[in-house]
């Protein structure tokens, strides 16, 4: 849940261009390549208000940690939210700020929401 701390929420998904897991993808070149990098969705409302642009970064940080990413201004966002692919792993795993859940049976992760604060940089 979104607070004056961390009043924005971040969700995250896959892209268009890459596949199911991140490990087929960032091994596939082909894959890799249309979408080279995570980019942080936020509406351009929103950004202003920060003070972000679109192509700059931004530092994204959760309760349980930050990750500097670059940005991707979006009308089709709502201005509470942003999205981040999770295809990425190491220093660009947006996994790492959100909640590490998996069901008990299957073992997959939950669907990821989180609250964070965003700063440019």
């Amino acid at each position: 849940m979104a607070s004056k701390r961390y009043p924005y929420l971040l969700t995250t998904g896959r892209v268009l261009q890459h596949y199911l897991s991140g490990v087929q993808t960032r091994n596939t070149p082909e894959l890799h390549s249309k979408y080279p990098e995570p980019l942080m969705e936020i509406h351009p409302d929103t950004a202003g208000e920060i003070g972000l642009v679109n192509g700059g970064h931004a530092k994204v940080t959760s309760k349980r940690g930050t990750i500097r990413l670059k940005v991707k201004l979006s009308a089709k966002i709502r201005h509470d939210t942003v999205f981040v692919p999770f295809h990425w792993g190491d220093d660009l795993c947006i996994n790492r700020l959100t909640n590490p859940a998996l069901d008990p049976t299957c073992r997959m992760p939950e669907f990821k929401v989180c609250a964070v604060q965003i700063v440019p940089g």
